[in-house]
């Protein structure tokens, strides 16, 4: 998944219940390490995205559950990738009743990403209705 990038309108905070679980789910559905990992000091994982850490994990006795929504520029790669692995993605949206190309990936914690195609990108559309 080198050379995907996503987007995010703002910063996105996650609960998860065990942070070494979710650094290997998120290395798979991001792409990317986090750039901080102190799971032993403040229970946190912190992913950049738009050059910020705005993709943020915390660990949690009793996580609840967020749906938060991506852009990505190169979704045909993203979802490549994650049909390696079992469970991602949870739902695909790809037939041309949709107005825009989506998957939904849920971790353990059923935290849901909705990650959409990047209509607005360079790129020649993938997908036409």
């Amino acid at each position: 998944m080198q050379n995907t990038s996503f987007q995010v309108v703002k910063s996105i905070i996650l609960y998860v219940s065990n942070l070494d679980d979710a650094a290997t789910f998120y290395r798979i559905v991001l792409g990317i390490e986090p750039d901080i990992f102190e799971g032993n000091i403040l229970n946190l994982l912190c992913y950049s995205i738009n050059e910020q850490a705005d993709f943020i994990l915390i660990k949690s006795d009793e996580p609840l559950p967020h749906t938060v929504a991506l852009i990505s520029d190169n979704f045909d790669a993203a979802l490549t990738e994650w049909k390696k692995w079992a469970g991602i993605p949870y739902l695909e949206c790809l037939e041309p009743i949709w107005p825009v190309r989506f998957a939904v990936i849920r971790d353990a914690d059923s935290n849901q990403l909705i990650i959409m195609e990047d209509r607005r990108s360079d790129q020649p559309a993938t997908h036409r209705p």
